[in-house]
């Protein structure tokens, strides 16, 4: 009988190990502050805001102490690659589950790295910080990832940006404005490129032409009373050059919200530009669709994007 009653209190152990391993997996492992020493002194007109939402999970609405939500693969699936996650939301809110965390979950199965930005909302900042107080975000958060890149086990050369509609304006924005670091700043993030190694750019906000804008998110980039000027420099398909980083653009044709030509309009810049890049346009989906995981024709998109990672050995090191 105690040999039986070992056996079984074994078993229940193994049980609850097995139970408790894809929990663990579930959750970030750390959120830290963007900007330890001080966030950049810009304006916020209102206190830090968030709610829940019952279909999409934690919105963010205004943002005062910008974070990275850190999540690691298992050891034994890391192959290298990391993700940085814009959440999208019109410049006003993130769509922090919906598009951040589901996707950092995801990510770590295939043995990437991911962490999810929480950036200051230009809606919710004054001018004129409020054109780049998420690039501003963006940028330190490329900088901190790769000044710690041994400590998350990653390459610091195949770590991209990937985000969601305005959240990939944010994306597309770090992909065609980026700098290559101080290199006399006796702060080693600071020296640090901000230039992502590929885009990943999700029914993406890029162009400022009122024919096929996204009219909320420029406005509450730029504001009502903006230059044509500020518009243009913010059209990243006008900002492409042959040293922007490769990029997958997924989109549906029916997007109501941002006219799937944003994305035409970047893949035809980077292909003019001899930049390697894809285009998936998908028939049906409308806007703000993320994982898709109740509709089957659309669901294999970030299937998709991971073959194409692994395609331009984004996922694979040359040991390998």
């Amino acid at each position: 009988m105690r040999f039986l009653y070992t056996i079984n209190l074994l078993t229940m152990r193994y049980f609850i190990l097995v139970l408790l391993f894809p929990i663990q997996l579930s959750f970030a492992q750390q959120i830290v502050p963007l900007w330890p020493e001080g966030v950049p002194d810009c304006a916020i007109e209102s206190a830090y805001k968030e709610e829940m939402d019952e279909n999409i999970g934690l919105k963010t609405l205004s943002v005062l102490d910008p974070t990275l939500e850190i999540y690691l693969p298992a050891a034994y699936r890391a192959n290298g690659a990391a993700v940085l996650i814009c959440p999208g939301g019109g410049y006003y809110l993130q769509a922090y589950d919906w598009e951040g965390t589901e996707f950092a979950k995801w990510f770590n199965q295939q043995g990437i790295a991911a962490f999810v930005l929480k950036y200051r909302l230009p809606y919710w900042t004054k001018p004129p910080c409020s054109e780049h107080v998420a690039l501003d975000d963006a940028s330190q958060a490329m900088r901190m990832i790769r000044a710690n890149a041994e400590a998350y086990n990653i390459d610091p050369d195949r770590l991209g940006v990937m985000g969601f509609s305005a959240g990939g304006h944010l994306a597309s924005t770090l992909s065609t404005h980026y700098d290559g670091g101080d290199s006399k700043a006796s702060n080693p993030i600071a020296q640090q490129s901000s230039r992502p190694d590929f885009s990943i750019l999700v029914y993406a906000v890029i162009s400022g032409d009122t024919s096929i804008y996204h009219g909320g998110s420029f406005k509450n980039l730029l504001g009502p009373d903006t230059s044509p000027e500020k518009v243009a420099f913010y059209s990243n398909d006008q900002q492409i050059t042959k040293d922007t980083p490769p990029a997958i653009l997924i989109h549906a044709a029916d997007d109501g919200a941002v006219p799937y030509q944003n994305s035409i309009r970047y893949f035809h810049a980077l292909q003019t530009h001899g930049v390697k890049s894809a285009l998936h346009i998908y028939s049906e989906g409308e806007h703000g669709f993320a994982l898709a995981e109740d509709r089957p024709h659309l669901s294999g998109w970030i299937e998709l994007v991971g073959g194409w990672m692994e395609e331009q050995g984004f996922t694979s090191s040359e040991e390998d």
